[in-house]
């Protein structure tokens, strides 16, 4: 872990502030790797990683497109769609 890279936390309202490091993205991709390696296998891993596409667009731009805007409706839609995969 980087000793230069820290954050300061105030503990509760009455307590004293403490110094708690944080890791570089770099460090926690790391651990990610081997956390998803060690559960995954390394075939799998890679796997489930090439799965992942940086994709295009302006999502909160775009999403009012294909989104509706009463929530309502889009939560009867699904209970409607859970429905028929039910009967199937």
């Amino acid at each position: 872990m980087n000793p230069d890279f820290s954050i300061r936390v105030k503990i509760s309202s009455y307590g004293s502030w403490r110094c708690l490091m944080k890791k570089t993205i770099s460090e926690i991709r790391k651990e990610g790797i081997c956390a998803l390696s060690k559960a995954l296998g390394p075939v799998d891993m890679a796997r489930f990683i090439q799965s992942y596409e940086s994709g295009s667009g302006d999502y909160p731009k775009e999403r009012h497109e294909w989104l509706p805007d009463d929530t309502e409706a889009l939560n009867q839609r699904l209970l409607e769609r859970e429905k028929q995969r039910k009967k199937v």
